[in-house]
């Protein structure tokens, strides 16, 4: 899935009681910022090519799983991801959300 060695900061800090970091493969930091982190994950038990993993000051705030692009929202955290695998992330983005690459785009 990933075509470079893992990096010092790759790596995601603690699951959640519904889910463990053991349960990943390898991760890729996609976007840092503030207190906000976004992983690309691998999770051999999902059935799905593309994984989001994001936190917030290193805490797990949630994960999305989905084939070829992924959307998911967490309310408690005030905070939605779409990865898109292909490129395509300012057309599917929804109007307001901020693009920090051509594959990632964060909305509230």
């Amino acid at each position: 899935m990933f075509a470079t060695a893992p990096g010092p900061h790759d790596a995601v800090g603690a699951g959640s009681t519904d889910v463990t970091v053991d349960e990943l493969g390898q991760t890729r930091l996609l976007h840092a910022q503030d207190d906000l982190s976004v992983y690309l994950a691998e999770w051999p038990s999902q059935d799905a090519d593309v994984c989001v993993w994001v936190e917030r000051d290193g805490d797990f705030v949630g994960s999305g799983c989905a084939g070829g692009w992924v959307q998911a929202s967490f309310l408690d955290a005030g905070v939605s991801v779409l990865y898109d695998s292909h490129g395509d992330v300012a057309e599917r983005a929804p109007r307001g959300w901020a693009s920090v690459g051509e594959c990632l785009a964060i909305g509230p």
